[in-house]
């Protein structure tokens, strides 16, 4: 199971940990970027910016559980 964490927009995701981190765009969208330390290679996770929230969480979440990868951190989005 993957974790969706919220940090502050200061705050950085543990070094040299496998994660995805979401971040808003100027223009409203978000983007996600994510690693992997795999057995033979790492893999990547840097799809186009996503145009809501939603949409990039829950790509990031599925790319996170087929690789493994424990936690989704959400950075700097306000709370309604």
């Amino acid at each position: 199971m993957v974790d969706v964490r919220d940090i502050t927009h200061s705050e950085q995701p543990p070094e040299n940990a496998d994660c995805v981190v979401i971040d808003p765009t100027p223009g409203g969208k978000f983007v996600a970027n994510g690693s992997a330390s795999g057995k033979k290679s790492a893999t990547f996770f840097k799809p186009p910016a996503f145009a809501t929230l939603q949409q990039a969480i829950a790509a990031s979440r599925q790319w996170a559980e087929e690789n493994d990868v424990p936690v989704v951190y959400v950075r700097g989005i306000p709370k309604a």
